[in-house]
C-alpha cells in the first residue's frame, strides 16, 4: 500500500516538474501555498507552479484527458482562514473527475512547517481541517484526518489529508494492534498535537503518522501511528482506484 501511494506521489510530482519549474520536488505544496496562494503571492506568479481557480464543468472540456490536465495544473480552493490556513483539493481527485463518493482534500498552514516533527506545528489546523473534511464529506463518522509520517511523506509542508475512511478501517485496526501505539480520547482538536507527542514519546517513537476521527458522538479519537504503517494507506479511501 505504500508503495502505492509513492507511485501516486512520484506521478504528482513528475507532472508538475516536467512543467519547467526549478524547484525541490519536496517543495511542492510549499511552493503552492508561498507562491500561488498567499497574500503577496501576486509578486511570484511566474514560481506558481498550479495557479488558483475554480474547478470547471466536466461538460465544458473535449474529453476525460483535457478535464485531467486542466485540473492537474489548477488549484481548486476548498477554503481559507485567512493568512493562517487554507484547504485545497488534492490532485488525486483529478483521477476522479465526477466521482461524487470521492474526497481528497489537504489542510495546510500558511507559514512554512515541515510535519509532525517541526516544533511549530499550529494546533489550530485540526479543527479547520475538521469544519472542511465536514462541509465536503458531510457524514462525521466517516471523516479520517490524516499526517503522514516524516520517513513516509514526500512533501516538506505540513499538511492534512482530508479523506474518507475505509469503510472496514476499524478490522484494519483490530487485525494490526501493534500499528496503532497509542489512542487519546479528546474534546478539543486544538489538544491534537499537545497529545501526540507525549503518546508518541512514550513508545519512544520519534517518528509517527497521526490519524483523528469521530468518536461517534461529540469527541475525536486521535490514533498516534507507528512510522512504519501509512495512516493515510491503511485506513483511509486515498485513492478513487482502492
Amino acid at each position: 500500500m505504500i508503495k502505492r501511494i509513492a507511485a501516486f506521489s512520484a506521478a504528482l510530482l513528475l507532472a508538475v516538474c516536467s512543467a519547467g519549474l526549478a524547484q525541490s520536488r519536496s517543495d511542492i505544496l510549499w511552493n503552492i501555498v508561498n507562491n500561488c496562494l498567499a497574500a503577496d503571492a501576486a509578486s511570484r506568479a511566474a514560481a506558481c507552479p498550479a495557479q488558483p481557480r475554480p474547478a470547471r464543468p466536466l461538460a465544458s472540456f473535449q474529453d476525460a484527458a483535457e478535464a485531467r490536465r486542466d485540473c492537474r495544473a489548477s488549484t481548486e480552493i476548498w477554503d481559507q482562514a485567512p493568512g493562517a490556513f487554507v484547504a485545497f483539493r488534492d490532485i488525486k481527485q483529478c483521477d476522479c473527475l465526477g466521482r461524487q463518493d470521492f474526497v481528497h482534500g489537504l489542510a495546510l498552514p500558511f507559514a512554512e512547517v515541515t510535519g509532525v516533527e517541526d516544533p511549530q506545528r499550529p494546533d489550530g489546523l485540526w479543527a479547520f481541517a475538521w469544519s472542511v473534511a465536514l462541509q465536503k464529506i458531510g457524514d462525521k463518522q466517516m471523516i479520517g484526518l490524516v499526517v503522514n509520517p516524516e520517513s513516509g511523506r514526500t512533501q516538506n509542508q505540513l499538511h492534512v489529508h482530508l479523506v474518507r475512511l475505509r469503510p472496514d478501517y476499524l478490522k484494519r485496526i483490530a487485525a494490526n494492534p501493534g500499528a496503532v501505539l497509542r489512542t487519546v480520547p479528546l474534546r478539543d482538536l486544538s489538544r491534537v498535537w499537545p497529545a501526540t507527542l507525549p503518546a508518541a514519546g512514550a513508545g519512544g517513537f520519534r517518528d509517527f503518522g497521526v490519524l483523528v476521527t469521530s468518536d461517534g458522538a461529540d469527541g475525536y479519537l486521535l490514533r498516534v501511528i507507528d512510522p512504519g504503517t501509512s495512516p493515510e494507506g491503511e485506513y483511509t479511501q486515498w485513492s478513487c482506484k482502492n
